[in-house]
């Protein structure tokens, strides 16, 4: 079985070859240790969210019978008047996956030696037979890095920054070049640079004039990637050129000059300086899915004068316990948090305009599924990351155009709960051992979670909303949209597709990841 196979666990594997993974339980691994109810079925969907009280029940077994899964008594809420300070002490899920992933000096993402893999030389797609042979191909590929992973951009380079950047200069020409706009782009988290180099390198070849007046800008988190990408920029479009003028110390710039990198936290507002209102673009390949989530439990609802509901939502707060030194989760304060509670409204949003779209033959068929495989109601992880960044997208680059590629799947979840994460650590040669919880092996370990392209869509126009314009910052188009493609229909019309057939007439630009999907707004 090829690395590839191995690695589906996490979000990097291939799409194709997630039928020859097999589950944890399958492979003998103990299962997770889970809250609120251990004996609970480990998926990772649950009904709809409730931002308004939830419906009154007047027992636990009403409660049952409503399917919300009750919460352990490890996991309620204490009293706070007897002593015990949980409710307050330690930090918020998001803020333990942000120092987790991103701290600068102990995240998994800054790391000496970067997680984000590289190929020398492309795939030759033509001189293949067919699927086995890719397969192979990719295997050895994998066998040869060190404890890292591979991107579809990297697997089919060039071929999927082009196609990126053939969108892209379509709507620039369409929108921006008569008005006298450059070209500006924004990536963020461009880890080794591929998409950067492949993008300015198809712009400098089929339109020169634009390439002139294009301004690319990388925002990166990780020191270590940042330095790679200026790497594989500079040599991409200036490697050529320097071997021929080497002796020409007059030239005054070089290709490469239209690149640049900011060194930050792309959510963070001040990583964007002043707000800028003219046309842009934005890059986010890969980006959604590591960006921190924060996890809320259902259950019973404090004790008060104004209480009507039996059931309310807890958020997660994460502390170390002085007892084990080890990491824990605990459930003791209700949903308060600002940005949480935003997250929650935008996918309750989302639940009702999917119920109103839903068929009358899909609500039948989705009642019969919950009826048979009822889904767990207690635990539902929020995309309060994403939702961050795109205010922080709406306030400083306001006619910004954003084109986001990620999951929308990932195959062997065993967390319990809605939009529930993977957890990966890296071995070498593309290898990856899963583990039950983010709560152990911190900083080494990669937690991804899979994106709900409908809630993206409703969470960019909460995002646009939410964002004051009062500070004359004029913007394009009042209008939210946005347009939801699987992969294959983006790279069908936007790829060379013929360049990455196999000589079967398979395509893994077409036919593999196929748990992923753009959203170009």
């Amino acid at each position: 079985m090829s690395p590839a196979a191995r690695s589906l666990a996490r979000r990097r594997a291939s799409s194709l070859l997630a039928s020859t993974r097999h589950s944890r339980a399958a492979r003998g691994a103990p299962s997770p240790r889970v809250s609120p109810e251990p004996s609970e079925p480990c998926v990772s969907s649950a009904p709809s969210f409730r931002t308004s009280a939830p419906r009154r029940v007047s027992s636990p077994r009403d409660a049952s019978a409503l399917g919300v899964a009750r919460v352990s008594s490890e996991a309620r809420p204490r009293d706070g008047a007897r002593g015990d300070d949980r409710a307050h002490s330690g930090v918020l899920l998001r803020d333990f996956l942000t120092k987790a992933l991103y701290d600068k000096k102990d995240g998994y993402f800054a790391r000496a030696a970067v997680p984000v893999g590289t190929i020398a030389e492309p795939i030759a797609f033509s001189s293949l037979l067919g699927a086995d042979d890719y397969a192979r191909a990719l295997d050895l590929r994998y066998r040869r890095l060190a404890k890292q992973w591979l991107t579809p951009v990297e697997i089919f380079k060039p071929h999927y920054a082009e196609a990126v950047a053939r969108y892209v200069l379509h709507r620039y020409r369409q929108e921006d070049e008569s008005r006298g706009y450059p070209l500006r782009v924004y990536e963020i988290g461009g880890g080794a640079g591929t998409h950067a180099a492949g993008f300015l390198r198809y712009v400098r070849k089929h339109a020169p004039a634009v390439f002139a007046k294009t301004e690319f800008t990388s925002v990166e988190i990780s020191d270590a990637l940042a330095a790679t990408a200026r790497r594989a920029v500079r040599d991409a479009l200036d490697g050529e050129k320097q071997s021929q003028k080497q002796s020409q110390k007059s030239q005054k710039s070089r290709d490469s000059d239209v690149y640049s990198v900011v060194r930050g936290d792309a959510a963070d507002r001040a990583a964007w300086g002043a707000a800028d209102a003219a046309p842009c673009f934005v890059v986010a390949l890969e980006v959604l899915d590591n960006l921190p989530h924060d996890k809320v439990v259902l259950g019973p609802a404090p004790e008060g004068p104004t209480t009507e509901a039996l059931e309310s939502w807890f958020q997660t707060r994460v502390r170390l316990d002085p007892e084990t030194n080890k990491h824990v989760e605990h459930h003791a304060q209700p949903l308060s948090d600002a940005l949480a509670v935003r997250a929650m409204a935008a996918s309750a949003a989302a639940d009702s305009a999917e119920r109103n779209a839903r068929s009358f033959a899909r609500r039948v068929a989705r009642a019969a599924e919950e009826a048979l495989f009822p889904p767990s109601r207690a635990i539902a992880y929020l995309p309060t990351g994403c939702l961050k960044l795109l205010e922080t997208l709406h306030g400083a680059r306001p006619n910004h155009r954003l084109v986001a590629a990620d999951f929308d799947s990932l195959p062997g979840v065993t967390l319990p709960g809605r939009n529930a994460p993977l957890v990966a650590a890296q071995a070498r040669g593309g290898k990856t051992r899963d583990l039950p919880t983010y709560l152990a092996e911190v900083g080494n370990a990669d937690v991804f979670f899979p994106t709900d392209f409908a809630r993206l869509r409703v969470l960019d126009e909460a995002a646009r909303r939410t964002v004051s314009t009062s500070d004359a910052v004029a913007r394009r188009d009042e209008r939210a949209h946005g347009e939801i493609l699987s992969t294959r229909a983006f790279m069908e019309r936007w790829a060379d597709v013929e360049a990455t057939a196999t000589r079967s007439g398979y395509n893994p630009l077409l036919q593999d990841f196929a748990n992923t999907k753009f959203f170009l707004s």
